[in-house]
């Protein structure tokens, strides 16, 4: 469930919202890679400088959600992550 694309630095970062995961997309080919998981559902990416920051949120109960890996982590509180390589 790809989320909240951005172009910054010269590659496409998206949010892998179901699994918690925020990676870059390369453009030639498709594929997807993990950069980080983070320990919730990831909602909004944003950059300040080089250093990339994500929202986490609860998995909301219905069924557009229901069955995906994330909903069946412990739940915990709003978070907010900023990370850096």
């Amino acid at each position: 469930m790809p989320h909240s694309p951005r172009w910054h630095d010269g590659r496409l970062w998206v949010l892998e919202s179901g699994s918690g995961g925020i990676g870059c997309v390369d453009p030639a080919t498709g594929k997807y890679e993990a950069l980080t998981v983070l320990p919730g559902f990831t909602r909004g990416l944003d950059f300040a400088g080089r250093w990339p920051s994500s929202a986490l949120s609860q998995v909301r109960e219905s069924a557009v959600f229901s069955g995906i890996a994330i909903a069946e982590r412990p739940r915990g509180r709003a978070q907010l992550w900023a990370f850096g390589w």
